[in-house]
This record gives C-alpha cells, structure tokens and sequence, in this order.
C-alpha cells in the first residue's frame, strides 16, 4: 500500500495517511477508505509496571488446558 509520511525537523513522524480503493470480487461498487494518522506526543515515557507473580500464569499450561 502506498503511504505518505510527514517527518519534522528532529527527523520524528508526524503523520501518516494512506487511501485504499478494493473492489470486491463480482461487484460494481468499489470501497475506499482513507487513514491519517497524527502523532503529536513524542518524549519520555514511563517504565511499565510489572505485575506481581500471583497476577502471572504459564502459557504452557494456559494451552495445556484448551488441549494445544
């Protein structure tokens, strides 16, 4: 898919848009969609929080469950 990015000066991504035209299969109408996306937030972020091992689980044993 063709996609136009927008840079600033600090080399960041500001936006990002694309448009999209299908046309599903045995039909006259086509579909488009347009998709812009602006980023404006940029700086440091918090660390995650990890949660405490009770919260945790396997998932070996998560699959083992649903028989995978």
């Amino acid at each position: 898919l063709p996609v136009r990015v927008w840079i600033d000066d600090d080399d960041l991504v500001r936006q990002l848009a694309l448009d999209y035209t299908a046309r599903p299969q045995g039909s006259a109408q086509a579909i488009t969609t347009a998709l812009t996306l602006d980023f404006t937030a940029y700086g440091p972020q918090a660390p995650p929080t990890l949660p405490a091992a009770s919260q945790t689980g396997s998932l070996t044993t998560v699959l083992g469950q649903l028989g995978i």
